[in-house]
């Protein structure tokens, strides 16, 4: 995933625009049409530290994660990670029911931490 699927992610779960995000993290709304059209642009750290200070998430959170690298169970955590908290206990509440006793070894940690 790139920064800007994660921005995305973010504004989408929360409902608002990606320049209403910017314009509210104190950067222009003007960034983000530039930003679509440079590959795989990643912004410098300042701007990706006031975006996840506007969104009350890590920085981390924002920054570009190479997907094929993680474990299935891993992609759906950090999938999970991008939901408002009620989304998030439901479907995680949803994985156990349907896996049960059966839950994958992978997966076990989800179990605790809900």
């Amino acid at each position: 995933m790139t920064f800007l699927d994660n921005l995305e992610i973010m504004c989408k779960t929360r409902g608002e625009s990606v320049s209403h995000a910017l314009a509210s993290a104190g950067l222009s709304p003007s960034l983000y049409p530039k930003w679509r059209n440079m590959k795989n642009f990643t912004p410098s750290g300042r701007t990706i530290q006031k975006l996840a200070d506007y969104f009350g998430c890590s920085y981390q959170t924002l920054m570009p994660m190479d997907t094929t690298r993680l474990s299935t169970a891993e992609t759906i955590n950090v999938a999970i990670q991008h939901l408002p908290e009620r989304d998030r206990v439901k479907i995680l509440a949803y994985i156990l029911f349907t896996y049960g006793k059966e839950l994958p070894d992978e997966m076990q940690e989800l179990r605790s931490d809900y």
